[in-house]
C-alpha cells in the first residue's frame, strides 16, 4: 500500500497545478469538481464484499483494481479537463478496490499477529502518503507532467510484483 497511496496523493497534491498550467481560466470550482471522483470509492468501499465474490477472490480483485488503477493514470496524459476528470473516477475506482480489500486482507493473512499487521499497513499507507505528496514534486517541476505521470504508473506498477508474491505465498 506504500505504493499505492504515494501515487494517489501525489496525483491528488499536483494535479490543480497541472490543471492551473493547461489554462489559467481553470477555476477553483474546477479544480474542486476534480476531486468528485472520491464518490466511486464511497459505492466501491460499501460494495467490496460483492466485488470479491463477482471477480474470484481478494487477490484477483486487487489485481483487476490495479489494472483499473493503472488505466486511470494514463488518462492524466491527455491534458484536457474533462479527459482528466474521467481519469479521476477510474484512479479513485481502482484505488478504493485496492484499499478495500487489501487491509482486510492482511488481517486474514495475518492469523495471531493482526495488530502488529494492521499497524505495519497503516505505517506503510501513510509514509507512502506523506511521501508521496512532496518528493514527485521534484519530477513535476523539471520533468513535466507526463514525466510525472510515468513515474507514477512505474511506482504503482511494483505493486504488480508484490501480487505475484502474495500470490505465491497465499498458495503455498
Amino acid at each position: 500500500m506504500f505504493f499505492i497511496f504515494f501515487v494517489f496523493q501525489a496525483l491528488l497534491n499536483f494535479l490543480p497545478f497541472q490543471l492551473r498550467m493547461l489554462s489559467s481560466d481553470v477555476s477553483y470550482g474546477k479544480v474542486g469538481m476534480m476531486y468528485a471522483g472520491y464518490i466511486v470509492g464511497f459505492i466501491i468501499s460499501i460494495r467490496i464484499l460483492s466485488i470479491i465474490r463477482f471477480l474470484g477472490d481478494e487477490i484477483k480483485a486487487i489485481f483487476i483494481g490495479l489494472c483499473i488503477y493503472l488505466v486511470g493514470l494514463q488518462l492524466f496524459h491527455i491534458n484536457h479537463y474533462m479527459v482528466m476528470f474521467t481519469g479521476m473516477f477510474v484512479v479513485c475506482a481502482g484505488f478504493f478496490i485496492i484499499h478495500s480489500i487489501a487491509s482486510g486482507l492482511v488481517s486474514k493473512l495475518a492469523h495471531e499477529m493482526r495488530a502488529i499487521s494492521s499497524g505495519l499497513y497503516l505505517s506503510f499507507y501513510y509514509l507512502g502518503g506523506t511521501i508521496g505528496t512532496f518528493a514527485p514534486g521534484v519530477f513535476f517541476e523539471y520533468l513535466g507532467w507526463n514525466s510525472f505521470v510515468i513515474l507514477l504508473s512505474l511506482f504503482a506498477s511494483a505493486m504488480f510484483f508484490l501480487l505475484i508474491l502474495l500470490k505465491k505465498y497465499v498458495h503455498s
